[in-house]
């Protein structure tokens, strides 16, 4: 069976999300998909990285390396051969949740193939601890819009339980990601964003506390569908993101084209310091006019919708 996990963008909190503060996210129509198949010798995946089949004990691949701990977690007999199919259409080190969404693909695939019964809730949990991989840190966001699909809010709480609650929006409402090109370490970001936030306490407790009142707003006005005051607040945390300095000059130039083409909003998604930005503009006809914006800027035009 294939199954799969679904890439995602942040539309409020990235960064704060991380200390605590709720975010909203929304999975994409952009999916990794995954499928087990009988195998004569030995254990294979595809790597996404290279486009190669990768064997375990022999090569070294994210999906090959990570490969013990799924064989650990679905207690696979040593003597088991297969081969793990993978396909993705999501950006890699964009910030669109591609590690998130492969290591669900690959939670549910062999969940399926070993018949372990697991459910949703247990499948993200599998996922978060093998994002651990790719983000030492992980929030659990991106697992949870993977794992869940739709748009999601979603809170660490201090004692790390999770709120998560599903957002409904009337209908899907059409987005434009423009890739910037420019690959950054998430890690990194993360970490010198922590220092500049302990070396200027005082900044950052003003920044946050507007940030966490900001995700309230947008929350309110995603359920009554208010897309231009959604837009006004995707704005507000851009300019928040450029205040802790991880936006970049390619995410500003991208939210700027798309404000000039009458998009309602635009902001980074992600780690920023490259990666992918969003902008909002529900209605066919203003989603092509901002892709083609982007496209005829040089950056990449995706293309998609949320909610």
């Amino acid at each position: 069976m294939v199954v799969c996990g679904y890439g995602k963008v942040i539309l409020f909190g990235e960064h704060f999300v991380v200390y605590g503060l709720p975010a909203i996210a929304s999975a994409l129509e952009l999916r990794v998909t995954a499928e087990v198949i009988p195998a004569e010798h030995g254990i294979a995946a595809d790597d996404l990285l290279s486009g190669k089949k990768v064997f375990l004990g022999r090569d070294s691949a994210p999906i090959i390396d990570l490969m013990p701990f799924f064989l650990k977690k679905f207690n696979v007999p040593k003597d088991r051969h297969f081969y793990l199919k993978l396909a993705s259409d999501v950006p890699r080190h964009g910030g669109l949740g591609s590690s998130a969404a492969l290591v669900v693909a690959v939670t549910r695939a062999m969940n399926e193939y070993f018949k372990s019964g697991f459910s949703d809730e247990q499948v993200n949990k599998v996922a978060f601890e093998a994002e651990k991989y790719f983000h030492m840190t992980p929030s659990g966001v991106d697992n949870t819009a993977a794992t869940y699909g739709g748009m999601v809010w979603f809170q660490k709480q201090p004692d790390n339980r999770v709120t998560m609650e599903r957002i409904k929006l009337s209908q899907p409402v059409e987005i434009v990601i423009g890739d910037t090109g420019v690959s950054r370490d998430t890690g990194n970001v993360v970490q010198g964003l922590r220092e500049r936030k302990e070396n200027n306490p005082e900044k950052y407790h003003q920044i946050f506390a507007e940030a966490e009142s900001l995700v309230h707003e947008a929350k309110q006005a995603l359920l009554g569908c208010d897309l231009p005051l959604v837009g006004e607040l995707m704005n507000r945390n851009h300019k928040l993101l450029q205040d802790m300095e991880v936006s970049s000059y390619e995410l500003d130039s991208l939210c700027k084209v798309a404000l000039r083409s009458w998009a309602l909003g635009a902001k980074l998604t992600g780690a920023g310091k490259g990666g992918c930005m969003l902008a909002l503009t529900p209605g066919r006809n203003l989603q092509e006019r901002v892709a083609n914006a982007f496209t005829d800027e040089g950056y990449t035009a995706i293309k998609t919708s949320i909610g």
